[in-house]
């Protein structure tokens, strides 16, 4: 699970509480090429993984299939 905080990433280890499932029933997908834009962030989905950033700085975090990488 993850936490953004001015472009900083929060992950969840062993040393900290986290809740981790499924989304919520009825969310959509975003397909691959769309983006979101909402509160100052913007994500983005593509075929690497999806991409949140602060708009204000641009630094956030891609998320994949081999992990969480900080950007900026």
């Amino acid at each position: 699970m993850l936490s953004v905080n001015e472009g900083i990433v929060y992950s969840c280890s062993a040393s900290t509480t986290c809740n981790v499932g499924n989304g919520p029933v009825g969310m959509q997908v975003m397909p691959y090429g769309s983006s979101v834009t909402t509160n100052g962030y913007l994500c983005k989905s593509e075929t690497a993984g999806v991409t949140c950033t602060v708009q204000s700085t641009g630094k956030g975090f891609l998320v994949s299939d081999t992990g969480v990488q900080s950007i900026g």
